[in-house]
């Protein structure tokens, strides 16, 4: 079993600033070199070159802001990454998939993020909508806040998404964002609500289901790939990974 490789844009503000966001304020401020910006050429040999040493399940096209907010830079990985691995972009612009018309036949993937009841309720019209675009697979990741306690396993529909990943929220580096978190997490108590969904739709053929309680912290499961050309091993580490590229 191989690795996610989080290909990273270039840090850009956020504009959606997510209260309980895991990106934000890191201590290492952010200081990557842009060599995506100063030498493309060789960002994408330092890409492919990543790509080709092997491991590696699938793309993700991720950031510190929402992907989205970059286009080209979305395009510049799908033309990049070599053919036989699929791509995914996570995002939380619903509106996105009109816009990706270059990047059609890469991205296998589209990640949809939701964040409260209200986004919640739009995702009924994009599950259902979502078959218009010529995209593979679309996932929906549903942050657990309090906002979300009302779910339960006779009241949850799957709402046409093909795949929904559960996430708890994770702490961080910034105290003012933890704090938010232990006031506004999703309770043990709502949780097991959410284990009783997953275990509801477990073998489901239409629906893949899953509870992710370790996104941030699981080992081995992903590598950082940043715009200076290097990867890291996590999101806060400073150095990157030695012999990698």
């Amino acid at each position: 079993m191989g690795i996610n490789l989080q290909v990273v844009m270039p840090y850009q503000k956020c504009v959606y600033s997510c209260p309980f966001c895991c990106a934000r304020g890191k201590k290492h401020n952010y200081q990557f070199d842009n060599l995506y910006k100063t030498n493309y050429k060789e960002w994408q040999q330092k890409l492919i070159a990543r790509c080709k040493k092997g491991d590696i399940d699938r793309v993700v096209i991720t950031g510190e802001a929402d992907p989205t907010q970059n286009y080209r830079f979305i395009e510049a990985v799908c033309e990049t990454v070599p053919k036989e691995i699929p791509i995914e972009l996570t995002t939380h612009n619903y509106n996105c998939e009109p816009m990706l018309t270059n990047c059609y036949n890469r991205i296998h993937t589209v990640s949809y993020s939701i964040t409260n009841s209200r986004e919640y309720l739009c995702a009924w019209g994009w599950g259902i909508n979502n078959c218009d675009y010529n995209i593979p697979m679309h996932r929906l990741v549903i942050i657990l806040t309090d906002e979300f306690n009302f779910l339960t396993a006779d009241n949850f529909n799957t709402m046409g998404f093909e795949q929904i990943t559960f996430k708890t929220l994770q702490e961080s580096d910034d105290e003012k964002v933890n704090e938010w978190i232990r006031q506004h997490k999703m309770d043990e108590a709502h949780l097991n609500n959410i284990r009783e969904i997953v275990n509801k739709y477990n073998g489901s053929s239409n629906c893949s289901i899953r509870l992710d309680e370790s996104c941030q912290t699981a080992a081995g499961r992903y590598e950082i790939f940043r715009s200076d050309g290097q990867c890291y091993g996590s999101w806060e580490a400073k150095l990157p990974i030695t012999n990698k590229i």
